[in-house]
């Protein structure tokens, strides 16, 4: 039992030193993530326009001890059709009146910044919008979909699953790829940040800022530090 909470302990010091890493921008993202799963992670916010789950109050990570990278796990994940109708199709993309981003706001949106996350980000992008990639899903998914729709009928009046919102968002991702592809070869696709410390957070920004959740083989983990 000694030996397996060392291990656990050993394990919980690395997912924490890659946390600090991410989140403070002091390495190469792939030195972090698996790249791959990382990259198809954001490109499903924007296939299924789920923004909520992309806030760091929201990111769940899996040390991954075989590998020693951590892996996202998509959790909280609900549409903000207020936010989706101000925002680009592509997380990745710079918006026309682009403002320096708060220090909450960058730290979900500085792996963009970065090269190689954004050759697999692109590729996964063109995943998950290409013609039939909606449509699969749902038939892997059929039959716990057909299940979900009884319980959601009863309880709010005959609601149930449509595929059509994902089927034009695919479509919409597809039409604003090349617009990404130019900003990308223009180097205009660079997020920036405010000149700010943490005194010039609000409370509720710095509590955001301190949450940190992890899981690994055994447990799952919530660590938080300013």
């Amino acid at each position: 039992l000694h030996r397996v909470d060392r291990r656990q302990r050993q394990m919980c010091i690395r997912d924490r030193n890659l946390m600090y890493q991410y989140k403070f921008f002091k390495t190469s993202i792939e030195n972090v993530f698996n790249i791959e799963s990382l990259a198809m992670y954001h490109a499903l916010f924007d296939f299924g326009g789920v923004l909520h789950g992309q806030g760091w109050h929201n990111q769940r990570v899996y040390y991954n001890p075989v590998t020693a990278n951590l892996e996202p796990i998509a959790y909280d994940l609900y549409t903000e059709s207020v936010k989706l109708a101000s925002r680009p199709a592509i997380l990745g993309m710079i918006s026309e009146n682009q403002e320096d981003l708060k220090r909450n706001q960058f730290i979900n949106q500085a792996v963009f910044n970065q090269s190689v996350f954004r050759t697999h980000y692109t590729q996964a992008l063109e995943k998950v919008s290409s013609t039939d990639f909606a449509k699969e899903q749902y038939a892997l998914l059929k039959t716990q979909i057909d299940s979900l729709n009884i319980l959601l009928g009863a309880e709010f009046g005959g609601d149930s699953f449509d595929i059509n919102p994902f089927v034009a968002k695919a479509e919409n991702i597809q039409i604003t790829l090349p617009k990404y592809a130019d900003q990308i070869e223009n180097r205009e696709a660079q997020f920036k940040i405010l000149n700010e410390t943490y005194d010039d957070l609000t409370e509720r920004e710095v509590y955001y800022l301190s949450l940190i959740h992890i899981s690994e083989p055994t447990r799952l983990l919530s660590i938080s530090y300013a």
